[in-house]
């Protein structure tokens, strides 16, 4: 887990345990954070070795009397007893992993009416805060080697036959040297072909895929590949849009509220990465890469600056913009194509005029179209990719670039 310096901590939570709390040997020094299901601490053992510890404590439906965590009066029970099991549940799940991408967990015990998991505590910077400093988006070495190493990272997970289901920047934590860490793992769930339900419906809203949102719809690694799109697309200067928007739009029949990779990318980025981006953003799971494997075969690996400018992207144009757009190309192909031919027009006789300018439009119509044509070609060479996987992944190179953020 991430640590901060005591000048940059979180505000004590009023609910939190008190500094200096000494819990089966750790004693609490600092506040790292707090989510909906509980407290992370940064805590010493008796050796003087720092850990992170995160108590579960679900204020929705738990409070705590002293030291002890009680579920609510008011029929919170099973809900408290469920998700208690879930806790443990986590501690199981990184047990599994012994991968410098993923946090490891180090001891779990009870006590005071709750449990703890213990975990490595990691330096470094949260991918969140680097991208708030950065808001037109990372140098494109450093947005190429986070896809990498994340893909890398689910890839380990997605074979162990797990989604992590919650991949986010909050989640992810960039150490001094760039390489990444994976933390969080509460909402990870066994990759199975079933519907999900209620219970399983947890999310977070800027990063988790339509299929995470909504009941009756399977979730599989191609769920975690979305999110990896998305925090990518953020991490190039990109504004997310809730994916339960995106959806409800395409039904409408309107317009993607999240303009593309490529639109937002522009000149500045590898066109590979950008269409890499924009494949794992897919409404439809089944029009995404499947799996790490997949977004590895379609990513080319060309070299990169090692420092890049990074120029603002510029915003989509509004519809009724859009189509003005279109109309003056339209204009402009239709002044092109008649080139030299126009001024004769105006000299003819009327007949040949009214002849002349018919054909003239017709030949612009057709121009229209044949552009139409080629675009939903390239819109969907964008979408297609190769079914055969790597067997393994490029290996991953760290590429210097500026320091972003100081941890």
């Amino acid at each position: 887990m991430r640590g901060n310096s005591h000048t940059d901590a979180p505000p004590w939570p009023g609910d939190g345990l008190p500094r200096g709390t000494v819990l089966n040997g750790y004693r609490i020094e600092q506040v790292l954070g707090e989510g909906g299901f509980g407290i992370t601490y940064l805590a010493r053992d008796g050796k003087s070795q720092v850990y992170a510890i995160k108590e579960y404590f679900p204020r929705q439906f738990a409070a705590r009397h002293g030291m002890d965590v009680a579920a609510a009066p008011d029929g919170g029970g099973l809900l408290f007893e469920e998700w208690k099991e879930r806790f443990r549940d986590e501690k199981r799940t990184l047990s599994r992993f012994d991968n410098d991408g993923i946090v490891r967990a180090r001891d779990f015990f009870e006590g005071n009416g709750t449990c703890y998991l213990v975990m490595e505590y990691i330096a470094g910077t949260s991918l969140a805060e680097i991208l708030r400093q950065a808001p037109a988006g990372l140098p494109a070495a450093r947005v190429h080697s986070l896809l990498f190493q994340l893909l890398s990272i689910v890839r380990v997970i997605h074979q162990a036959g797990l989604m992590h289901r919650d991949i986010k920047p909050d989640n992810i934590i960039v150490r001094e040297d760039e390489t990444v860490v994976l933390i969080d793992f509460g909402s990870s769930r066994e990759i199975r072909k079933q519907q999900i339900t209620e219970d399983t419906q947890i999310f977070s809203r800027r990063h988790a895929p339509p299929e995470q949102m909504m009941l009756g719809l399977g979730q599989g690694a191609f769920s975690d590949i979305y999110s990896i799109g998305s925090v990518c697309y953020q991490a190039i200067g990109g504004t997310t849009v809730t994916a339960q928007e995106r959806y409800e739009a395409r039904n409408r029949g309107l317009a993607d509220p999240q303009p593309s990779a490529g639109h937002m990318g522009g000149n500045r980025y590898p066109a590979s990465l950008l269409r890499t981006i924009d494949a794992a953003l897919k409404i439809d799971p089944a029009w995404r890469p499947q799996n790490a494997d997949a977004m590895f075969a379609g990513l080319e690996t060309e070299e990169l600056p090692e420092q890049t400018t990074v120029i603002a992207p510029q915003p989509l144009p509004p519809p009724s913009s859009r189509r003005v757009w279109w109309i003056a190309v339209g204009t402009a192909t239709l002044l092109f194509l008649a080139g030299g031919a126009m001024l004769p027009i105006w000299n003819a006789s009327a007949p040949d005029r009214e002849q002349t300018a018919r054909d003239q439009a017709a030949r612009g119509q057709a121009a229209r179209n044949q552009a139409a044509r080629d675009q939903a070609a390239r819109d969907q060479a964008a979408i297609t990719w190769p079914s055969s996987a790597r067997t393994q992944p490029p290996r991953v190179r760290l590429l210097p670039s500026p320091a972003v953020a100081a941890s």
